[in-house]
């Protein structure tokens, strides 16, 4: 059963595959945060040691106390060797010296500030502190991948597993298509692909390619038990004691119940006679008072209308009739 502490069970992929190695070597370049979403965490547990590569001084600092027996670098990667501006996310994990995806986040909202630091190739990393035998390299640049491997010389360096983070950062598009050629003219072929990192394999070495088959799955790791083990670890907490095993009751005899008492309902009592009711007769109304009527006044004789005198009709004209006019 493997633990794995990496983002997306790099790990697991990668112990797999080298699980007959003892004490090798690997070559992390943006190693960042050392205890959240660390590739080669496992690889140390197991005595390996390798090369750290992180611009960031809030992490390269974390790295020293971290991690004693590693080599620590504080220095970029790239094409050449001189100086080069990192642009520092407020979002951790996503610094990057690539203008086109400092453009991106910055339309996006986030924040971050400009540090200048030394920049260094893989080639003059390598011919100064690794061994020639190196068992895996792992690239997460952010955006910055091209000019990280087009500073490799893979012809005098060849380790025997290449790890490249192969989509677009904060995103799903894929990537490689940009880099992809410097490995596979350098005599590596892809073996495996988990979404995030594409796994690619020296020729020398093709052996391995049964150990990308298929992905992580229960036989190999457990996502429960590495989510357990890192919150032991960043909260400081002391492993969980095992439950002790529950004592079992003995059983006492039960009393006997006793009989319930059969209730006796009580008789009802009497309902009360009811009192008949009395009508009583109201008083005889008063005889109304005869109305004595009032002598009338005599109305008046009406006045007789005097018949004013007629206008005299007058005399109808008689019409003349006219001849008729002959046929």
């Amino acid at each position: 059963m493997i633990i794995s502490y990496a983002q997306n069970f790099e790990d697991v992929m990668l112990l797999r595959a080298l699980k007959q190695v003892e004490k090798g070597f690997y070559i992390d370049v943006g190693a960042n945060d050392p205890s959240i979403d660390w590739v080669t965490k496992a690889f140390y547990q197991r005595d390996w040691n390798g090369i750290n590569i992180e611009p960031l001084s809030v992490h390269f600092l974390d790295l020293q106390q971290e991690r004693p027996r590693d080599i620590n670098l504080h220095t970029a990667v790239g094409a050449f060797i001189g100086e080069i501006e990192i642009w520092e996310c407020d979002v951790r994990g996503w610094a990057t010296a690539d203008k086109a995806i400092i453009e991106k986040h910055s339309d996006m909202g986030h924040i971050g500030r400009y540090s200048r630091v030394p920049m260094s190739t893989l080639t003059a990393i390598c011919e100064r502190n690794a061994p020639q035998e190196i068992h895996f390299l792992k690239i997460d640049v952010e955006g910055f991948e091209r000019p990280v491997l087009e500073g490799m010389n893979f012809q005098r360096f060849r380790p025997w597993i290449v790890v490249v983070e192969a989509i677009s950062p904060n995103s799903t598009d894929k990537v490689h298509d940009q880099w992809e050629n410097l490995l596979t003219a350098s005599s590596y072929f892809f073996v495996y692909a988990d979404g995030i990192n594409r796994f690619y394999l020296a020729r020398e070495h093709e052996d391995l390619m049964a150990a990308f088959e298929y992905p992580p799955n229960f036989s190999t790791a457990s996502s429960r038990l590495r989510k357990l083990r890192q919150r032991i670890e960043l909260t400081k907490l002391k492993p969980i004691l095992p439950m002790p095993k529950p004592v079992p009751l003995k059983p006492k005899y039960a009393l006997p119940m006793p009989k319930p008492v059969p209730l006796r309902p009580k008789p009802a009592p009497p309902m009360p006679k009811p009192v008949p009711l009395r009508l009583m007769l109201a008083p005889p109304m008063p005889k109304p008072a005869p109305l004595k009527p009032k002598h009338a006044l005599p109305m008046p004789k009406p006045a007789p209308l005097k018949p004013k005198h007629a206008l005299p009709m007058p005399k109808p004209v008689p019409i003349k009739p006219k001849p008729l006019l002959p046929n």
